[in-house]
Order: structure tokens, then C-alpha cells, then sequence
């Protein structure tokens, strides 16, 4: 979701670029997203797990965007489009009441908060206790949406430590770990959030370099999201 291409990271054992890694982040979610109705399976959690990749994925091309984009204005208002476009096919499909003031929306809302806070934390001119002040503000206003203030974190920390692998991975392992404790407070099957930590070795494998340029790729990775949980909830409705 980045506006320009990202300079390169010197790193001889990355070979994925980011249109890779976005796609591998698509085809988690679709997977994820298809067998969500199919509870009954025995199998259902460990088949949850793949799609934990999906989002870490997306929090860490927001924090790529941020870095890279030539207007951030408008990156923040894309994907305030796409939160609003987004919210009716996620309530439909997820079994919210989207027409009824629900409080429940997609992650794309949960990205928008995350990158309101990165971009706060930015801001060197203003009060530091303002700054930080942003991080748990952001984290309430995603509270709700799907991965909640879990994506709002590692967007942040995909951000503050983008020059540092070593101190990103522990950030988003700890990140990870309590995304797994929320789903026991929950009372939740935590065994499907611990896909989370499969993203960790696979961002490592970024090379920095956005692979094929295009407008249409571009947009595509927006649309994506919405429209394919439309053509889910239809596709349970007509079967």
C-alpha cells in the first residue's frame, strides 16, 4: 500500500518484494476469510492459522507507506475511503448488523489508527507527552475494529524500528504474544493467533523493493479487501 517505491535494504538474505508479500498476505486472508464458516471442522483452528499473516503483512506496508509516501494526507484519506467502503461487506459477512449503529468494523479501520499514531509520534515540533498521548488514543478508537489496538501496535513498531531488524522482531513477537494472551481473556481458541509469529521470519525476507510499478496493482491490493468479502457473503447466500 506504499505511494513510492521504497529504497532498497542492503540484505543478502531477502528475496521478496513488496508486491510478493502483499499478494502472500491476500491469498492468507482469502483463505482465511473462506473456511471462517466452517466451525464444525476438526481441524478449524489449526486452519485459522495461516490467515494470522495477513495483517501483520498490511500494518507493515502502512508503516512503509508512511515512510515513502509524497502526500500523507492523502494516504490517510484512502484509507479512510476504504475503512467506510469497507465496513458494509465486513459486517455482512462477519454476521454484524451494518445499518444499525454496530460498533464493529474491518481492519482497514484499525490501519487508518495505526498510521494517525505513527504519524503523531512524528511529529518532533509537538509536546512529547502529546505524542505519546496519540498511541493509546489510537488504540481505543481501533478498539472495536477487527485486530483492534494489535494492528494499531504493529503498525507503530514496524515504523520506530524499520532501520532495526533485530529489535523489530522482538517488538512484534511481544506484540504477538498478546495477541494471543487477548484471545484467552476472550475466552477464545488462542490456537489460530499463533500464525501471528509466522510473519516474523517471513517480513525478514523483504528485500525493500516494491517489484512491478502500477497504478492498477496499486489500487487493486485497496479493492481487493471489500470486494472479496462481498463476493464471500454472497456466494454463502446463494449456497
Amino acid at each position: 500500500m506504499t505511494d513510492t517505491v521504497p529504497t532498497a535494504i542492503p540484505d543478502c538474505a531477502a528475496r521478496m518484494n513488496a508486491n510478493q508479500l502483499k499478494l502472500l498476505a491476500i491469498l492468507a486472508m482469502t483463505f482465511d476469510h473462506a473456511i471462517f464458516l466452517s466451525a464444525s471442522l476438526a481441524a478449524y483452528p489449526a486452519l485459522r492459522i495461516p490467515g494470522r499473516l495477513a495483517a501483520p503483512i498490511m500494518c507493515f506496508f502502512i508503516a512503509e507507506g508512511f515512510l515513502h509516501t509524497s502526500n500523507l494526507r492523502r494516504y490517510m484519506g484512502r484509507l479512510f475511503l476504504f475503512a467506510l467502503i469497507a465496513h458494509v461487506p465486513y459486517c455482512l459477512y462477519f454476521g454484524f448488523a451494518p445499518f444499525q449503529g454496530t460498533p464493529y468494523t474491518s481492519v482497514m479501520w484499525s490501519l487508518l489508527m495505526g498510521l494517525m499514531a505513527l504519524t503523531v509520534l512524528h511529529q518532533e515540533s509537538w509536546p512529547m507527552p502529546f505524542r505519546l498521548l496519540s498511541l493509546p488514543v489510537c488504540c481505543l478508537l481501533a478498539y472495536t475494529a477487527d485486530w483492534n489496538y494489535i494492528a494499531v501496535l504493529l503498525v507503530v513498531i514496524f515504523g520506530v524500528f524499520r532501520e532495526d531488524p533485530v529489535k523489530r522482531s522482538i517488538a512484534h513477537a511481544a506484540v504477538g504474544a498478546l495477541y494471543v494472551l487477548q484471545a484467552l481473556s476472550y475466552q477464545l481458541n488462542p490456537i489460530p493467533r499463533l500464525g501471528v509469529f509466522l510473519s516474523i521470519p517471513i517480513l525478514l525476507l523483504y528485500n525493500g523493493s516494491l517489484g512491478r510499478k502500477s497504478k492498477v496493482l496499486q489500487h487493486a491490493f485497496y479493492w481487493y479487501y471489500p470486494v472479496h468479502l462481498l463476493l464471500l457473503y454472497l456466494l454463502h447466500q446463494i449456497l
